[in-house]
């Protein structure tokens, strides 16, 4: 099952009802960005262990760096990879 959100702060919203096993977000989002979004996950301790992915359409060693910074496990360069995606989901 998929659950989409389209910002961060419904995306709170969903990992507190849903509690996904997996969270991808985009780093540009309306209102707070997806390393924000993150870190407020890594910092709590129901959602610190879930796996999270951030794709970004810049994709520079720096903000690969940043992402991973913020707590990301993956971080997926756009235009995504969707054989990478399934991989990196199983």
């Amino acid at each position: 099952r998929v659950a989409i959100a389209a910002d961060a702060e419904a995306a709170l919203e969903v990992i507190a009802r849903a509690g996904p096993h997996v969270l991808l977000t985009d780093v540009q989002l309306p209102g707070m960005d997806g390393l924000a979004l993150v870190r407020r996950l890594r910092g709590d301790a129901d959602t610190r262990a879930m796996p999270v992915m951030v794709i970004s359409a810049f994709a520079t060693r720096e903000d690969e760096l940043r992402a991973f910074q913020a707590g990301a496990d993956v971080f997926l360069p756009k235009p995504v990879d969707t054989r990478r995606l399934v991989r990196e989901v199983d």
